[in-house]
């Protein structure tokens, strides 16, 4: 009995072809059971097996229909063998799914495709591409939104400030050598959070693959010189640190999240990092309006309309005070600050 069970066993997984999915001892050669795909949109119409189902008959349906309800076209046969009855699995593919496959099956003919109607990839799109494949891979985009696609942590989310950053942008916000470093050896910058960066022990290839795809993505050149301040004045960083602490930038950015009375939303990173990981540009675009970057921000607007509330600073010029608090804030010691303040 016990080998006829394990003949029966084998000859099922055979059948149904387990083993594409799942590593399975005594199957590790065996060959797939699909159809062969690769100039399917070049098939005769009359080679589609419609069966008993009554649908228009045409490559595009039969294919959608088949990626909808892939054993639908057993339906009518009374007298089918096991070995003949169909076996591909339902993938439960939503409309849009299924629609976006029938068109790429339906691309894969016998007929070369011209030159001249190819998309052929620029330097900056290659890389990004690779990148793309490596965020695919590691399912980057279950807890973090980017590319355009809301992270599923995220959406979840009550308290937005408690969720996986957004990484749309990131390129544009973060110096390459920072994200380089932070993607071999994750660590912690925002402590109240919940959700933790794994440690996927990325290759040295797939990082550099993923700083270059957030880079380009933001329209960013890449470069790991390190950070390259602008030049300033004492005046400029005077005018700083009064900004800085009339704005009561602290409140929100603290060393010690764990004394805030706060919520989550209402916290930020250690600023005393900001010279390490933000690039200047992107901080001034930051403090000028948070919104545009990031809708929704709970970072409050201190220039609105371009404007500035304090007036006798710098002229009351808002694009001179921005580059003061700036530039203040990549020479910001907390200690020292205190001292000052005293």
């Amino acid at each position: 009995r016990q080998s006829k069970l394990v003949f029966l066993g084998k000859k099922i997984i055979s059948r149904q072809g387990c083993y594409a999915c799942h590593t399975i001892k005594g199957f590790e050669n065996a060959k797939p059971i699909g159809t062969e795909l690769t100039t399917e949109g070049s098939k005769d119409l009359h080679q589609f097996d419609f069966g008993h189902v009554e649908m228009e008959h045409s490559r595009h349906a039969w294919i959608y229909q088949k990626l909808k309800d892939p054993r639908i076209f057993d339906k009518g046969k009374l007298i089918r063998e096991y070995d003949d009855k169909l076996r591909m699995p339902d993938f439960s593919f939503s409309n849009e799914q299924a629609e976006a496959l029938t068109t790429f099956v339906l691309s894969l003919t016998k007929d070369p495709i011209p030159l001249e109607m190819q998309r052929r990839l620029n330097l900056k799109e290659q890389q990004v591409e690779k990148g793309r494949f490596i965020v695919s891979k590691y399912n980057c985009n279950g807890c973090h939104t980017v590319d355009g696609k809301p992270g599923k942590l995220w959406e979840s989310a009550s308290d937005k400030g408690s969720a996986p950053p957004i990484l749309d942008g990131e390129g544009a916000k973060v110096q390459e050598k920072w994200m380089h470093d932070f993607l071999k050896q994750p660590h912690t910058i925002r402590p109240w959070l919940t959700y933790r960066m794994p440690t996927f022990g990325l290759s040295e290839e797939e990082i550099t693959h993923i700083v270059q795809y957030l880079t380009y993505l933001s329209g960013q050149e890449v470069s790991y010189q390190g950070l390259q301040l602008p030049p300033t004045t004492q005046e400029k960083l005077a005018v700083g640190e009064t900004l800085f602490t009339k704005f009561q930038c602290t409140k929100c950015h603290q060393s010690d999240p764990s004394s805030a009375k706060m919520g989550a939303s209402f916290l930020a990173p250690d600023l005393r990092f900001a010279k390490e990981r933000l690039k200047p540009d992107w901080v001034a675009q930051w403090l000028e309006d948070p919104q545009k970057l990031q809708a929704g921000t709970m970072m409050p607007g201190f220039f609105p309309d371009g404007q500035t509330p304090i007036t006798d600073l710098l002229g009351g010029d808002a694009h001179q005070q921005i580059e003061a608090i700036r530039d203040y804030l990549y020479r910001y010691d907390p200690q020292e600050h205190e001292s000052s303040q005293k």
